[in-house]
């Protein structure tokens, strides 16, 4: 038996150079998208805000299924050691994406004649034209990640986001409405998709679409469905929890949740940079084990360490960040801390099966988490209040780390013999 022989000195610095820009890209991505939703915000009224937050939560359900089905699949399929910079394949990613918005443009246009005013209308049928450029900018950078190019993904962001927030102080400084806004946020995505086409040496691909997604849909199918059934009851148990606990309890639970949403950009680095890199390798049973316990210690440490940042910061701080808000976002912190110190420890098994191509298995867990979601957070709602809706939250989110650890393991005993990467059928798809 051979024993694994370290990495090069080298190698180990250029990976650390690498997962610093993934964590810089996220950084860029979520900052660029905070600062322009609140350019945004203080120059429209409440109610045209309000359908900024209807665009924006569409186009966060499609960049789930464009990634399942596209990026993500590109990383775990066609990993870093096989020749994936191949443009044929980048675009084909790019094509997914274009495709999910073409497929989602019928529904958002019957969506924009429900509204009322006619600059609502009209701000989401400019919503509606945008989103595949929108989509197309996502689909560039996730991609470039797939590729283990972050510097790259890192500057794309930046030129968007640039763009983004200096069109939203410019129409906030001219006085537009939520119409003109949301024409020139989707600028930012036009300028950023058009330099991905330059940075990918591609432009997005539709030829080719059906054998592509026939080559990966072992992987990909279920990465849709463990996006689509989370994002559900994610949904449904915050509606839930505003229907029986009040609307003031969602403006509770939704002020913690924006305290605490620098660590889900940090697992989304994470996960950007350990999916190529992992599925790269020829990992032994030992090695899976101890990935999925490295990965999950360290984002568990990362969100107790902030968690005790927030749980010690003055009111005073607390009060210019949040306004109002923050005394209500008190009340629930802890326990959505606890939830997602939860998701933490079980996101390093749910990374390495997706790395073992086993996916199947991570849906297995997503449907178990959906179900106690809905469960334990709708009851705690009905019999006591927001507060201990939360708790059943937290109390979801844990009861699933041990099934996600049994699912690895039993992915590790089940894997073929062949651990190897499969080598990528590029002219058979491209």
């Amino acid at each position: 038996m051979t024993t694994p022989q370290p990495r090069p000195t080298g190698t180990r610095r250029a990976l650390g150079r690498k997962a610093g820009w993934n964590l810089v890209d996220q950084a860029v991505s979520s900052l660029g998208s905070a600062v322009a939703a609140f350019l945004i915000a203080r120059a429209v009224t409440a109610e045209e805000f309000g359908v900024f937050g209807i665009c924006f939560a569409i186009l966060t359900f499609l960049v789930g299924v464009h990634r399942a089905l596209g990026s993500q699949a590109y990383a775990i399929r066609y990993p870093l050691a096989q020749g994936q910079a191949d443009p044929r394949l980048a675009g084909l990613c790019l094509g997914v994406a274009v495709s999910t918005a073409l497929a989602a443009t019928p529904f958002i246009a019957g969506l924009a004649f429900l509204l009322g005013p006619w600059t609502q209308v009209l701000a989401v049928l400019i919503f509606g034209c945008g989103q595949p450029f929108l989509l197309m900018q996502d689909a560039v950078r996730s991609t470039l990640l797939a590729q283990g190019r972050p510097r790259d993904a890192a500057l794309n962001d930046t030129v968007t986001t640039c763009v983004q927030i200096a069109g939203a102080a410019t129409g906030a400084a001219l006085g537009a409405n939520i119409d003109g806004m949301v024409a020139l946020w989707a600028c930012g995505a036009v300028v950023g998709s058009g330099l991905g086409w330059v940075q990918l040496h591609t432009f997005p691909r539709l030829r080719g679409l059906r054998a592509w997604l026939q080559d990966v849909g072992h992987v990909s199918w279920p990465l849709l469905g463990e996006w689509v059934v989370l994002a559900g009851a994610a949904q449904m148990v915050f509606l839930g929890i505003g229907a029986l606990a009040g609307v003031a309890a969602l403006g509770s639970i939704r002020a913690a949740q924006t305290l605490l949403g620098p660590l889900g950009a940090f697992g989304l680095a994470i996960t950007a940079f350990a999916l190529p890199h992992l599925s790269a390798q020829h990992l032994g049973a030992r090695q899976v084990r101890m990935y999925g316990w490295a990965l999950s210690l360290v984002l568990l440490g990362v969100d107790l360490g902030w968690g005790l940042v927030l749980i010690l910061l003055p009111d005073s701080i607390g009060m210019e960040l949040l306004g109002a808000s923050w005394v209500g976002s008190q009340v629930v912190l802890v326990p959505l801390l606890l939830q997602q110190m939860a998701i933490a420890l079980g996101g390093g098994p749910i990374i390495m099966l997706a790395t073992m191509r086993q996916t199947s298995r991570s849906l297995r867990i997503a449907i178990l988490h959906a179900s106690l979601l809905s469960a334990l957070g709708l009851l705690g709602a009905f019999l006591y209040g927001a507060r201990e809706a939360t708790f059943g939250l937290a109390l979801a989110s844990t009861l699933v780390v041990p099934f996600a650890f049994h699912q690895l393991r039993t992915g590790i005993r089940r894997r073929t013999p062949e651990a190897a990467p499969p080598t990528p059928k590029v002219d058979d798809i491209a």
